[in-house]
């Protein structure tokens, strides 16, 4: 899950602690902060 659009603009990637909110790797959860984040309705 990236904050942003990589398709759009390539630098979303060059600051995972940020933007990179869940990475799934070999069929594991890595890194997931989404219970984290404030969702606005």
């Amino acid at each position: 899950m990236v904050d942003g659009d990589p398709l759009e603009d390539i630098s979303v990637l060059t600051d995972p602690e940020r933007r990179l909110a869940a990475i799934i790797a070999d069929g594991r959860v890595v890194k997931d902060i989404t219970s984290e984040l404030a969702i606005t309705p």
